[in-house]
């Protein structure tokens, strides 16, 4: 318990419902994030604290060539759009379905990877990346709601944008008495788990990997600097950074981060700093689009 109450910022009591035999309440505790921080690194215990930006989801259904995407009979779109939100290092975004979008993209651009239609979607839900999921049922006439049997459904997923990766098929058996929609929410949860263990094992950072690089930050005067070093504040596993030397046209900084390179490179992409090497110049950093 001592343990616990030091790790805990404060507390607080809400929605209080009391009766003759009992009390009900809501708590909220909000821990303390550096003391947690030294509780894992103590412990030896890895753990992920980057969280990425928003991931839109484009659930496909069927077959190239008779896909659907935006049409109300896509019953892996309703499956997607009835997830409840979450709070967890991938948030992942249903498109609203709505005029604008679909006049961004089809079904066959999507599973085309057509990524000047997809950005336009990325872009309205403020995203990097699109996650392109088709789902493909086995006899796909059979779309009632009370339909059981041996049905499978094979369902494809590729995440796609500033970092691309293959494509992950898998198979989806429906159980004994399970009703179709309940196989697609079965489905549904599983590639979101995947997505979010698959970031997770990217990030995860490991007590003892502390590093430290010097970059040069170009600016173009002091407000350029601070609004750098208020994004700096929010990158996961940074945490240190020292000025070096402060010029109207640079700085160069010492920064003190748990991880290895690529990963702080990743991290800063979430908080829209570009962060490259070369080999003669080494490490740079400028908030993305800067020129």
């Amino acid at each position: 318990a001592a343990q616990v109450v030091e790790l805990v910022a404060d507390f607080e009591v809400s929605n209080e419902r009391t009766s003759d035999v009992r009390y009900l309440a809501d708590m909220t505790v909000r821990f303390n994030a550096d003391a947690v921080h030294r509780f894992l690194r103590d412990n030896g215990l890895a753990y992920a604290e980057n969280q990425s930006k928003p991931v839109v989801v484009v659930p496909v259904f069927g077959a190239a060539g008779t896909a659907q995407l935006w049409q109300e009979e896509n019953p892996w779109w309703m499956a997607w759009a009835a997830r409840p939100p979450d709070d967890a290092l991938v948030p992942l975004v249903v498109p609203l379905g709505d005029l604008a979008d679909m006049s961004a993209v089809t079904a066959e651009q999507a599973l085309a990877g057509d990524m000047d239609r997809l950005g336009a979607l990325t872009k309205r839900y403020g995203a990097d990346d699109v996650l392109i999921t088709q789902a493909i049922l086995g006899d796909q006439h059979v779309v009632g709601a009370e339909a059981t049997g041996n049905l499978n459904l094979q369902v494809g997923t590729s995440r796609l944008g500033r970092r691309q990766q293959s494509t992950v098929i898998e198979t989806f058996a429906q159980a004994e008495g399970e009703s179709i929609p309940a196989l697609y929410a079965r489905a549904v949860e599983s590639v979101a788990g995947a997505v979010q263990e698959d970031w997770k094992q990217r990030n995860l950072l490991r007590p003892g990997a502390v590093q430290e690089i010097t970059v040069r930050v170009p600016v173009q005067g002091l407000d350029d600097w601070l609004k750098i070093k208020r994004k700096l504040a929010g990158v996961a596993g940074v945490q240190r950074s020292e000025v070096r030397t402060l010029s109207r046209a640079e700085t160069e900084v010492g920064l003190t981060f748990v991880g290895d390179a690529q990963q702080l490179v990743l991290a800063m992409a979430q908080s829209d700093l570009d962060l490259a090497f070369d080999e003669s110049d080494g490490w740079s950093l400028r908030v993305r689009g800067a020129e």
